[in-house]
């Protein structure tokens, strides 16, 4: 088994923010309620959220949430993190490399 890790900031798909339940208004994912929300649920029960795009019955979109503004300080918060840790590492990899060029390494 393969895990997969997402990273970016695009929208994310609104049935990926947590267990979907449908309420008297629409679809609750998560936290969130979508109002005038619903799924497809014979055609695919665990599939997206919709809504209709105007008054008619076509066309209609999947729902997404768009969290660029509170993901781009996020990402700059770990890469902050990584780069220090990253140069850690990288110190500790030079020195063993030194000591096992001048026969001391353990």
């Amino acid at each position: 088994d393969a895990g997969k890790v997402w990273l970016g900031l695009n929208p994310i798909e609104a049935h990926r923010l947590g267990a979907v339940r449908r309420t008297k208004k629409g679809m609750r994912a998560g936290k969130t309620l979508f109002d005038g929300a619903w799924r497809k649920t014979k055609a695919q029960p665990n599939g997206a959220i919709f809504r209709r795009v105007g008054k008619s019955r076509l066309p209609y979109e999947v729902v997404q949430v768009d969290w660029a503004p509170t993901g781009d300080a996020a990402f700059r918060r770990a890469a902050q993190a990584c780069e220090a840790r990253l140069m850690t590492v990288l110190r500790q990899e030079v020195n063993y490399e030194l000591q096992k060029a001048m026969n001391r390494a353990r």
